[in-house]
């Protein structure tokens, strides 16, 4: 398990995790990581599903599935990789 996961958990609001996944992921990486995730609708694909349903969805297995909350912690980590490699470089 990601190591910052279980203290990430519970402090994170899960409206501010949704938001957070809605403005740092593109849809394709959002698509990308509720296929990872295992976050499905039968009878649809996860790309014709709303970008906001799948933000909901993927926030929900964050929460309760700790194997699927290391692949959103670690998704959100690669995006962020430069601005946080330039956060450390300011201290």
């Amino acid at each position: 398990m990601y190591s910052n996961y279980k203290s990430f958990k519970e402090i994170i609001d899960p409206h501010v995790l949704s938001w957070i996944l809605s403005n740092t992921l593109d849809r394709s990486s959002i698509v990308r990581l509720c296929n990872a995730c295992g976050v499905s609708y039968p009878g649809m694909r996860t790309k014709s599903v709303s970008s906001d349903l799948l933000v909901a969805d993927l926030v929900n297995v964050f929460r309760e599935q700790g194997s699927s909350g290391d692949l959103v912690l670690k998704a959100l980590a690669k995006v962020t990789a430069d601005e946080t490699g330039e956060l450390r470089r300011i201290k």
